[in-house]
């Protein structure tokens, strides 16, 4: 006589074996607990057969196999039945839309970040675009106004730049660094309302790659 076992914890069919005879009544066969003598259906693909409440079942049996909670959220099956009613999906759910916040920070990002600005006599500054030294330099352009009103064009003017190297200026040369500086921060803050306000070329609204480059502009891509 045939039995078959299955996994006392979900019923799963594991195996078939011979029943043994019971020793007190050799007509008798015994079918220990975890096991009966109903046979099992016909294997499936993608489904598992399972004894439950006393007769076989098919249960769907996706483990191994990646299903997604939400969008970047991958998980790995690892139990018995359908995974959609865990609120899983089979395909990865698309990325949420970018939100106003996340424009926001990329560009605040790259104001921090700074950028390099060719000047007049042929010299390239890095700034960084922090508060605090939007502040020193506009303190340092205002003194430079003072001096070109004067008629000053010596490197009478000290300004650090972003990998802390002091530049030796002359009055218009940081006049010059302070509007280019000024003109592409502008750039910068247009290209953000126009993605958040679907303006300009962003009239279908923020695009899915906005932290990409081609977005955002760099002071070569301006002219005073």
């Amino acid at each position: 006589m045939h039995i078959y076992h299955y996994d006392p914890s979900t019923g799963e069919f594991l195996a078939a074996a011979e029943a043994r005879a019971d020793p007190r009544d050799p007509e008798r066969f015994l079918v220990p607990r975890g096991a009966t003598a109903s046979a099992p259906p016909v294997a499936m693909v993608g489904q598992a057969r399972v004894f439950l409440e006393g007769s076989w079942q098919y249960v769907p049996d996706h483990r191994g196999e990646t299903w997604y909670r939400g969008f970047g959220v991958p998980v790995v099956v690892s139990r018995l039945g359908d995974p959609a009613v865990a609120g899983l999906t089979s395909a990865e759910p698309a990325a949420p839309p970018p939100t106003n916040d996340e424009v926001d920070a990329e560009r605040q990002r790259r104001i921090d970040q700074g950028a390099e600005f060719d000047l007049v006599g042929g010299l390239t500054i890095a700034i960084t675009g922090r508060q605090r030294d939007q502040t020193t330099l506009t303190g340092v352009y205002m003194v430079a106004l003072a001096q070109h009103g004067a008629g000053e064009t010596g490197q009478t003017l000290v300004y650090r730049d972003r990998t802390n190297v002091n530049h030796m200026l002359t009055p218009q040369q940081v006049i010059d660094l302070y509007l280019k500086g000024l003109q592409w921060i502008t750039a910068i803050m247009q290209v953000s309302w126009d993605m958040k306000d679907g303006a300009g070329i962003y009239t279908d609204g923020i695009p899915a790659d906005y932290v990409e480059d081609d977005h955002w502009p760099t002071p070569a891509d301006l002219a005073v």
